[in-house]
């Protein structure tokens, strides 16, 4: 949210909506998902693989947004933008992959 809103200062009143909602994806995906398993019995948390997986996805998801953000308020596409999607979308279901494995074979940690 800091970013985004020193970002809309210097940039001439010119705004775009994935950069102003980019701090969505780690307040979420992040801080909202992990305050529910931090609730959750111990056996419900993920290991450290499957979580360095899903933040890696949430951290490509974010920078995409931000990257995005900078493109619109250019007014300019690029189509790298692509890698940020499709490389988040893989980190991010590769570590809830990992997460619902090691939930279904390990059980007890």
């Amino acid at each position: 949210m800091v970013f985004a809103g020193i970002y809309e200062i210097f940039s001439h009143s010119v705004y775009s909506l994935p950069m102003i909602l980019s701090f969505l994806w780690p307040m979420i995906g992040g801080a909202f998902v992990y305050t529910l398993l931090m609730k959750a019995p111990a056996r419900w948390r993920p290991s450290m693989p499957a979580a360095i997986l899903y933040n890696s996805g949430l951290v490509l998801f974010t920078l995409g947004s931000i990257f995005k953000g900078v493109l619109d308020i250019y007014g300019t596409t690029n189509r790298l933008l692509m890698v940020y999607l499709v490389g988040g979308a893989f980190f991010l279901l590769s570590g809830l992959l990992s997460y619902l494995l090691q939930s279904a074979f390990c059980g007890e940690q």
